[in-house]
């Protein structure tokens, strides 16, 4: 698959990627994980004493993120920046209850220019689709407030989440362009290098989801079983950081 310079997943990649599948609005398998995950974020904050006032959520897909922390925290603002059409709209439907509590941007993240206004900032499987993960999360971190919080969230390279990828390859059905996994010692070394403290790091497990196919359900399998003897072994990497 053809990638343009800054070495990026194509805007057409995500096009197609957030139209259908796994990303659809009323996938049941895309809600159940980004839930999991987002109450794995609400009590990690709570465990560091945060509490978002304005969350900027910078590559926010179709805002499946959004819904379950506006969900949590009733008097929190979120600003959500893509640079799909696609996810934005899906998003403003989803979010339709929480319209005024939200901002849609339609932006290339890789040309964050201006600073964002936001207390908690969310980079959610962004940085994994650049050939340069620090380059890019130096450009998020240039726009961040001093003392504002980031999770920073890629797949992770000690999982079954990279056999994956490279059948799906292999089979031709790999829609998501570029992708590389990390492991969490990589996050918070980049993370430290960008300036940032890294106040908490931990590899996260997927849960079994109905929808999975036998690829999804055999490398979800084993990752449950090897995590129980590798250290930071799971399907996602998570760090939280503070900026210096």
């Amino acid at each position: 698959m053809r990638i343009v310079n800054p070495k990026i997943s194509t805007r057409a990649d995500w096009e197609k990627s957030w139209g259908g599948g796994f990303y659809t609005k009323d996938s049941s398998a895309g809600n159940q994980a980004c839930q999991d995950r987002a109450n794995y974020i609400n009590k990690t904050l709570e465990h560091l004493g945060v509490t978002p006032q304005v969350l900027a959520d910078v590559g926010c897909g179709n805002g499946m993120f959004a819904q379950a922390l506006l969900e949590y925290y009733p008097n929190t603002r979120m600003i959500m920046i893509d640079w799909s059409t696609t996810a934005l709209n899906i998003a403003k439907e989803r979010l339709s209850g929480f319209i005024e509590r939200c901002i849609f941007i339609q932006q290339d993240t890789s040309k964050l220019e201006a600073p964002i206004d936001a207390d908690v900032f969310l980079s959610m499987g962004v940085i994994e689709h650049y050939d340069d993960p620090l380059a890019q999360l130096d450009i998020l971190v240039r726009q961040m407030p001093d003392h504002a919080y980031l999770v920073l969230m890629t797949p992770n390279s000690r999982s079954m989440v990279v056999a994956s990828r490279w059948i799906l390859q292999l089979r031709k059905k790999w829609t998501l362009g570029l992708q590389r996994e990390y492991g969490v010692d990589y996050l918070e070394d980049i993370s430290t290098k960008a300036g940032l403290k890294v106040l908490h790091k931990e590899a996260l497990l997927r849960r079994k989801i109905p929808e999975d196919g036998l690829l999804g359900k055999l490398c979800n399998y084993t990752d449950h079983i090897v995590a129980k003897f590798v250290p930071r072994w799971g399907w996602y990497s998570f760090v939280f950081c503070q900026k210096l």
